[in-house]
Order: structure tokens, then C-alpha cells, then sequence
């Protein structure tokens, strides 16, 4: 089951910081910036970071993270992701990763049925990708379809059946 992250507590907030340092190698781009930084990440406005696992409840090593952000429009870089978490109609993932096989399609599927659940507001979910053939193998290959090409980044669309 996806879980969103919270991270209050200074240890919840340094194992976190640590997870994305380790293991978000999508977005490598956004190391040394604020954007890699778990405050930014998780703002509880309109940004947060879930996760999901198998074995047991978080420790430091969850089976698969993603990013999200509640957006009012389909952005084109990462500053971009601004909206409401009560009043969008677009949720963006902006970055996933997993640690173990399978688990990032996983936790994207598991997102979609949240939103289906959660968010009667949402009515669309996209993607703000790196430009890199491994990002786009993977939304194609999981059901999104390709949305514009932007200079740096490209945006996926999945379908919210409700």
C-alpha cells in the first residue's frame, strides 16, 4: 500500500534526506539545488513524497519513492510545480525511483488508485521526466502516453479511470 512520507521529526526528516541522496538517481540534475532537498520536496501546500514496501514498516530502505506535486498547470521544469493540493486538477510525478525489481511500476499503479480514491479533484496525472531513454521506456512501457517534449524535460500522461 503507497504511504505518503512524514518526515516532522528531525531522524524521520534525516533518513529521508538520506534516501534521496542515495537512491534518486532520475533526477540527478537537481543535486547541489534546493530541489533536491527534502523541505522543498515535501512542502504538505501542494508537494509531497510517497512510498511503498513489502517486507517491513519503513526503516531506510522502502521498495520504491515518488515524488509528487498538486500543479494547476503541466510544467516544463521543476520550478514550475506550484498549486493546491485542494484545488488542482493535475497531479505531477517528478520523480521515482525503486530498490527493488518491479516496485517502481508498483508505485505508480498504486498512485493511480490512490488519486482514484483520494483526489476527486485530480483529473489528470503527469509526469515531468528527464530527457533520457530509461524514462521514457519506462511510462510508455507502464500505460502513460507522451504529452509535449520540452527543452530539458518531457511529459508523460496517465490515464485516471474512475
Amino acid at each position: 500500500m503507497i504511504e505518503l512520507v512524514a518526515a516532522r521529526d528531525a531522524i524521520g526528516a534525516a533518513i529521508w534526506q538520506s534516501e534521496i541522496d542515495k537512491n534518486d538517481s532520475v533526477r540527478t540534475e537537481l543535486k547541489g539545488t534546493d530541489y533536491f532537498d527534502l523541505k522543498w520536496r515535501i512542502n504538505n501546500d501542494n508537494r509531497q513524497m510517497a512510498y511503498i514496501e513489502t517486507d517491513q514498516p519503513f526503516s531506510s530502505d522502502p521498495d520504491a519513492c515518488i515524488c509528487i506535486a498538486f500543479v494547476d498547470d503541466v510544467p516544463v521544469w521543476v520550478d514550475e510545480l506550484e498549486g493546491s493540493l485542494e484545488s488542482s486538477k493535475i497531479l505531477c510525478c517528478y520523480s521515482v525511483w525503486s530498490n527493488k525489481r518491479g516496485a517502481g511500476v508498483r508505485i505508480i499503479n498504486e498512485l493511480l488508485d490512490y488519486v482514484k480514491k483520494h483526489h476527486d479533484n485530480i483529473e489528470r496525472v503527469i509526469t515531468l521526466s528527464p530527457k533520457t531513454e530509461m524514462a521514457a521506456k519506462f511510462h510508455i512501457k507502464n500505460g502513460a502516453t507522451l504529452l509535449q517534449e520540452n527543452e530539458k524535460t518531457i511529459n508523460f500522461e496517465y490515464k485516471v479511470e474512475r
